[in-house]
């Protein structure tokens, strides 16, 4: 019979994997990780996996701070907002970028893994990375079907009658990745992504709910968008550019 962790549990197994991963306590990460992860386009043994995780960090200058997160206890899963901060071998400074991850626990194990890190922030080398302010990690519990709903606000996207729609999925002011902007300025990306690629289509890999905040963490590349009474209102949005630059040369 599966054993399944408490949202506290799956909080606190997930935190106590970065710090393994921080402090260099490997053989004490064996004990959160099921013999076999999966992860984007296969599996890991659990000692290739440990050697994964160890490889980013092995040179000492690499730290994670746990910023945001959502718990789907259905799912067994969490979705997390990850700062990395890097530093320079003489630690003189040091630079922040975003990471989102993804995880899922069967038998109180970590069993799978999706990570997007922002590659083209980390190569920028930018001193800071925006936090997620208090309200919105402490937003009140929903009734509303938020997995139909983010799906409806897709199929906007991909019927190109967003412009029509956006009112029933997007609030007046959204903020994203710390930027506060119009729903038109929101949208206006997409829009032009369209333009230029006609039969651009967006679909949902994976997605994680958390009625107790009203979030959704969705992967379609990463995207982690908080609901306000049905409707899009704050954004963080991870996108693996080096990925996107490959599948866009793939498709030519």
């Amino acid at each position: 019979m599966a054993s399944n962790l408490s949202s506290e549990e799956i909080i606190s197994s997930f935190q106590a994997i970065l710090d393994c991963q921080d402090y260099g306590k490997w053989e004490e990460l064996e004990a959160y990780i099921q013999p076999t992860v999966d992860i984007v386009g296969g599996s890991q043994k659990r000692d290739e996996f440990i050697a994964f995780l160890r490889s980013s960090v092995e040179d000492g200058t690499r730290k994670a701070e746990l910023d945001s997160y959502i718990v789907d206890h259905e799912s067994q899963a969490i979705a997390a907002r990850i700062i990395r901060i890097e530093s320079v071998q003489d630690g003189s400074a040091t630079s922040e970028y975003q990471e989102i991850i993804m995880a899922w626990f069967v038998d109180g194990r970590l069993s799978t893994f999706i990570t997007i890190q922002d590659n083209d922030a980390r190569r920028a080398r930018h001193p800071s990375a925006p936090r997620t302010p208090d309200g919105v990690a402490q937003r009140a519990p929903t009734s509303l079907d938020l997995r139909a709903q983010y799906r409806q606000y897709i199929a906007s996207m991909n019927n190109r009658t967003m412009e029509t729609e956006l009112g029933n999925f997007v609030q007046p002011i959204v903020t994203h990745n710390g930027r506060t902007m119009t729903t038109s300025d929101y949208m206006r990306p997409i829009g032009k992504s369209q333009e230029a690629i006609e039969s651009l289509k967006l679909e949902v890999q994976n997605m994680l709910v958390d009625n107790q905040s009203g979030t959704v963490a969705v992967r379609i590349k990463f995207t982690g968008v908080s609901f306000e009474g049905g409707k899009v209102s704050f954004v963080w949005a991870a996108l693996d550019f080096d990925e996107y630059r490959q599948q866009v040369k793939d498709s030519d």
